[in-house]
């Protein structure tokens, strides 16, 4: 079965945020903004790993607070997973809330709705 992978609002603005700060790190390493855009093809291409396979990803530790299954991709450069999408399936279609760090506190759900459902 071949899922629909949509990024809701949260998602889609914390990948523009994330890609922006990758952006000013290279930057600051001396380094080029390839490494930022490595970054960005490589998120675009584990989001839409999800149309395969989402059920095979765990569930998040925060998967308790929430009225939904909620599952999370890892996903970094170089083999290294450094964030991850945060996910549930619902019929066809995979709906990934938001991308974060791995280092980040965690997802409260009072967070969630205030971002996704305005």
């Amino acid at each position: 079965m071949k899922y629909e992978v949509l990024l809701l609002p949260l998602a889609r603005h914390r990948i523009v945020e994330l890609h922006a700060l990758e952006i000013a790190l290279a930057w600051t390493r001396n380094k080029t903004s390839a490494h930022a855009t490595r970054w960005l093809d490589n998120t675009q291409r584990a989001l839409e790993s999800l149309s395969a396979t989402p059920e095979s990803h765990s569930v998040a530790h925060e998967d308790a607070d929430f009225p939904i299954t909620l599952r999370q991709l890892n996903f970094g450069l170089g083999g290294i997973p450094s964030h991850r999408a945060l996910f549930s399936i619902q019929d066809e279609k995979v709906l990934v809330f938001t991308v974060r760090s791995l280092s980040a506190k965690s997802l409260e759900l009072i967070s969630l709705r205030n971002a996704n459902y305005k």
